[in-house]
């Protein structure tokens, strides 16, 4: 009896340290694997800005035109379930805005870049997707990240409508970020 119980803590014993190098060696293998990398953070937030500069008007010639460098400025706010990295995309907004459109239908291509300040980073982010004005959606980037956000990546949807009224600029988003 006391040769088998012997026995059994001897592999129990064996079996800890074998399973304990298999993690270690897993563990150095990680970061090439992604058993290290954040998981992904699921985001969601809203945007309000102001007309600041127009831009200008370029006629194509084709029954289109396009306006180049409109900017807003004003504010975004960001939530998640952790708020980890939602702070990096809450503060000041800056949006240059380039729009190709139809002329009949006001139809087209929608491109933005936003930058968006907080207290400990800047981040920017680039909006691709179709207008129908005053509104366009499509997809959002991550590009940017610096200070306390630095290699922060994600990516997702968004929803922006423009008005002559206040504010100018409503936006709303929603992806995931990981770092």
């Amino acid at each position: 009896m006391r040769q088998e119980w012997a026995r059994s803590a001897w592999t129990t014993a064996r079996r800890f340290w074998l399973a304990a190098a298999l993690a270690l060696w897993l563990t150095s293998l990680a970061p090439g694997i992604g058993f290290a990398a954040s998981s992904p953070e699921l985001v969601f937030g809203a945007a309000t800005a102001e007309l600041e500069d127009s831009g200008s008007l370029i006629p194509r010639g084709d029954g289109r035109f396009e306006t180049k460098d409109r900017r807003y400025v004003g504010k975004s706010v960001a939530r998640s379930v952790t708020d980890e990295w939602a702070a990096c995309l809450t503060g000041r907004l800056t949006s240059r805005e380039d729009w190709s459109l139809e002329i009949r239908k006001l139809e087209g291509t929608h491109r933005s870049t936003l930058t968006i300040r907080s207290e400990d980073a800047v981040l920017t982010l680039r909006l691709r997707g179709e207008m129908e004005y005053p509104t366009a959606s499509g997809s959002w980037e991550i590009t940017r990240a610096t200070g306390a956000c630095a290699g922060l990546e994600g990516e997702g949807r968004y929803t922006v409508s423009f008005s002559s009224s206040d504010p100018e600029l409503r936006l709303t988003f929603e992806g995931e970020v990981q770092n």
